[in-house]
């Protein structure tokens, strides 16, 4: 099955500790401390609710929306988890946030480029995607964030979005359900892909891509991974206005802040 990529890099000025908060909340408290040996399962509501297959393939079978596509999955977790309404992005509305984002017009393949996912994150922030605007989010260089910050992003936001570049043999072991590598491994690079992290435990993180969860690897993820892109949205927040965790809004925004120690 042909599958698409089409995470582009941004700027690289703008590759990491890029904030984007709320401009009334303060950044207060003390530090996040360890995460736990392995976070919530953060995907589990929304297999429960749509299905194991639920997830969607989003077009990105057929255009490089990856970056939107993940955008989509992270928007099924929240509501899954907080509310108060659960909302499945269809491939249309996904397919249109890519237009909106990046200019792609489906009559003409040319512009089917990819998306820097820094300018994704800017749009939902500015003007959001079916109605829900992420409050604020952090853009941070793999090789410069500590794997536990990547963890407790995952654990207090109810996951993260990752761009890595790809090896030639991941669409054959997406098939097998994991994404691993092994030193002295041959490959040859593809180009850049972003996937939503849901969980972790002490061996692997939870990602979903392709309309599908898999198992990847921290081997994996410490070769290929180059973007970590934690995000805050009300979304995740019950009716008791705080998060699964416990946190309010305005503690998951000065949390993203501590993410860059």
């Amino acid at each position: 099955m042909p599958l698409k990529l089409g995470a582009r890099r941004p700027p690289h000025n703008l590759r990491w500790a890029r904030h984007m908060l709320l401009s009334h909340l303060t950044i207060a408290g003390a530090g996040l401390g360890k995460p736990p040996p392995a976070s919530q399962p953060w995907w589990a509501p929304v297999e429960k609710r749509f299905g194991v297959a639920g997830w969607g393939m989003d077009g990105n079978d057929q255009v490089g929306d990856c970056v939107e596509a993940a955008i989509a999955h992270a928007l099924m977790v929240w509501t899954c988890n907080g509310g108060p309404t659960p909302i499945d992005p269809n491939q249309s509305e996904v397919v249109s946030l890519y237009s909106a984002i990046t200019g792609y017009t489906p009559t003409n393949p040319a512009s089917d480029q990819g998306t820097d996912p820094t300018k994704a994150c800017d749009y939902l922030q500015a003007t959001g995607f079916l109605g829900q605007k992420i409050a604020a989010f952090l853009t941070l260089e793999a090789s410069r964030t500590a794997l536990d910050n990547l963890k407790l992003a995952i654990q207090f936001f109810g996951g993260v979005l990752l761009c890595l570049d790809l090896p030639d043999y991941a669409e054959n072991t997406f098939s097998q359900g994991l994404w691993d590598y092994q030193p002295g491994q041959n490959f040859k690079l593809l180009g850049g892909h972003c996937i939503l992290a849901t969980a972790y435990d002490p061996d692997y993180l939870d990602v979903v891509t392709w309309g599908k969860r898999i198992l990847m690897s921290y081997s994996f993820w410490n070769k290929f991974g180059w973007l970590v892109l934690p995000m805050v949205s009300a979304d995740f927040l019950t009716s008791l206005g705080t998060n699964p965790t416990g946190m309010t809004l305005k503690r998951m925004v000065a949390s993203l802040k501590l993410l860059t120690g």
